[in-house]
């Protein structure tokens, strides 16, 4: 288990992401992942857990891609998404 919100948070504020051209651009998945993490924490989020398999050969930024575009399908209903 990959508990995904603290390993982004630790690694960058929120207001570093919001804020911090640099972070967007080297990391725009953190960055939108974490921006994901702030709008759902206004509507009452607590708590958020992710399960990866292979957690070695991933990086925050890959996997926040993963959950990014997971993210964005469910919002469309996307009937193709695995």
């Amino acid at each position: 288990m990959i508990h995904l919100e603290s390993l982004v948070l630790d690694q960058l504020s929120t207001d570093d992401v919001m804020n911090d051209t640099l972070i967007q651009t080297k990391n725009p998945e953190t960055a939108e992942f974490t921006r994901w993490i702030e709008s759902e924490r206004q509507k009452g989020l607590v708590d958020v857990k992710f399960f990866k398999r292979d957690t070695e050969s991933s990086t925050v930024e890959s996997f926040c891609a993963e959950v990014n575009q997971m993210l964005r399908a469910l919002e469309v209903n996307d009937p193709d998404f695995n």
